[in-house]
């Protein structure tokens, strides 16, 4: 349920997003020692990390999609209550989720 809502809520509010600032600066956009090296690498950061994110975006919709129609067999069907498992399970998704955005991002500056 967190992971569809999650993923909801960055289909709904992410196009802001995608117009990054143009100049390095320690507030807005991806900020990392490597991408705030140069302008270039600034740049080239920003576009990296759009492209992540729409992947990962995608992604996320489709596995909480899946997560609540197990939730729902599970709880509803066959009377198995592992909330608490399936709420883990979707946390870790989403901190790999992060962790997929930024090394997909550092590879490639």
């Amino acid at each position: 349920m967190v992971l569809l809502l999650m993923s909801l809520f960055l289909y709904l509010f992410s196009p802001p997003l995608y117009e990054y600032p143009q100049k390095i600066n320690r507030f807005e956009g991806y900020r990392s020692k490597k991408a705030m090296k140069n302008q270039e690498n600034w740049e080239k950061a920003q576009k990296l990390m759009i492209t992540a994110y729409k992947k990962a975006r995608k992604a996320l919709l489709v596995l909480g999609i899946l997560l609540i129609i197990t939730e729902y067999l599970l709880f509803f069907v066959f009377h198995i209550d592992v909330l608490f498992l399936l709420i883990m399970l979707e946390g870790f998704i989403v901190i790999g989720t992060c962790l997929y955005v930024h090394l997909y991002v550092e590879k490639r500056i």
